[in-house]
């Protein structure tokens, strides 16, 4: 295990958080000098979830992704709260 994997498993919160936030913070500093970043302020919603799949890379290799990813499809209570969460704002702004 190379040493930046070992630091990484090491802090794995704290390299979690300075990445996600150093990769947003040079996307808006990018957009504030007018610096052409070729399209990434769309991916900027999305620097905390690639971050943490790197992080997990970095822990436990493909199995701590795969992990991570299947995560995502539990369902922890009913659809119909998920539904109401989704479509109660839009009914409200009608």
């Amino acid at each position: 295990m190379s040493a930046s994997r070992r630091f990484v498993a090491s802090y794995p919160v704290a390299v979690f958080i300075v990445g996600a936030f150093t990769l947003q913070a040079l996307i808006v500093l990018s957009q504030h000098f007018q610096i052409h970043n070729h399209g990434l302020s769309g991916v900027r919603l999305f620097m905390p979830a690639i971050c943490a799949i790197g992080v997990s890379f970095a822990v436990a290799g493909g199995a701590g992704v795969r992990t991570l990813l299947r995560s995502l499809a539990v369902w922890r209570v009913a659809p119909k709260f998920y539904a109401f969460a989704l479509l109660y704002p839009a009914a409200v702004a009608l």
